[in-house]
């Protein structure tokens, strides 16, 4: 059994037994074996949270999901909660205008 299965040490043809493993071959391994997709609004909505929730809201609202044209996010406290609801329309044109294929129309917030 191979320590690390998820490389496919047996399809890197190296020179000789000093070379390292290319750390690009090896994160493109990594990335295909936990199905990462860059271009995914979701991974990007998640890389941009603090660009599109703002300064005040970052810190104590988190992404969560997106699921059925609804934006999902946790929130520290329920004071937070009820200012993001009510500026959630903004945050709804925001991401709509960043990623159109999503046509997100809700915002459900849970507290943490």
């Amino acid at each position: 059994m191979k320590k690390y299965d998820f490389f496919d040490f047996d399809n890197y043809n190296r020179l000789s037994p000093e070379e390292p493993v290319s750390s690009s071959l090896y994160l493109n391994e990594i990335v295909k074996h936990f199905n990462i997709d860059f271009n995914n609004p979701v991974h990007l909505i998640e890389n941009s949270w603090a660009e599109i929730a703002g300064e005040n809201f970052s810190k104590s609202v988190h992404f969560n999901s997106i699921s059925d044209n609804t934006l999902y996010v946790k929130c520290k406290n329920s004071s937070v909660s009820h200012l993001f609801r009510l500026q959630g329309k903004e945050i709804l044109k925001k991401i709509n205008s960043l990623f159109p294929e999503l046509h997100l129309n809700k915002v459900y917030v849970t507290l943490q």
